[in-house]
């Protein structure tokens, strides 16, 4: 039984961590390049995740409506995917 609770802080810790490292990736405009895979890896984590999806992946969601992320066409595909991974859960 300790190694469910183990793992389960941990993970709780590396999603915090996560979602506070990519969030500074997605909200800079010097690392733009990397937006594209930032998206896909949060859409990987999310499809994969059981139910219920923690509330910080659910705050990445509203800064991506901005039409500064949609304006670059590389975005896009991984944009999709992300928000498709999110309604999944809905």
């Amino acid at each position: 039984m300790r190694g469910r609770w183990h793992c389960a802080i941990q993970s709780a810790a590396f999603d915090r961590g996560l979602t506070q490292d990519c969030g500074c990736v997605s909200s800079q405009n010097d690392v733009q390049e990397f937006h594209p895979y930032v998206f896909q890896i949060f859409a990987q984590l999310i499809e994969t995740r059981p139910a219920p999806l923690p509330p910080a992946y659910m705050a990445i969601f509203p800064p991506l409506l901005s039409p500064l992320f949609w304006e670059r066409p590389g975005n896009v595909p991984a944009l999709v995917r992300l928000l498709q991974a999110r309604g999944d859960w809905d």
